[in-house]
């Protein structure tokens, strides 16, 4: 009788157990998506930091010559 009442509670909690994993796996999906946007960012950013040294670069030379013009 008692193992009956066991298996029944088992179950309960394991339906439980489902009905709340149910419940988080958006937003553990949203937590992998934002974890792997951040490793890119990260990977990418020396090569954002170099293209930036560029522009900047560029943008003084052109000034600076702008300046010797006048």
């Amino acid at each position: 009788m008692s193992a009956e009442i066991e298996k029944r509670e088992k179950k309960k909690n394991f339906r439980k157990f489902l009905e709340v994993q149910k419940r988080f796996l958006p937003l553990q999906s949203q937590r992998k998506r934002r974890e792997k946007q951040n490793d890119k960012e990260r990977r990418n950013a020396y090569r954002n930091m170099a293209d930036t040294e560029v522009e900047a670069t560029k943008f003084f030379k052109k000034t600076q010559s702008c300046k010797r013009d006048e």
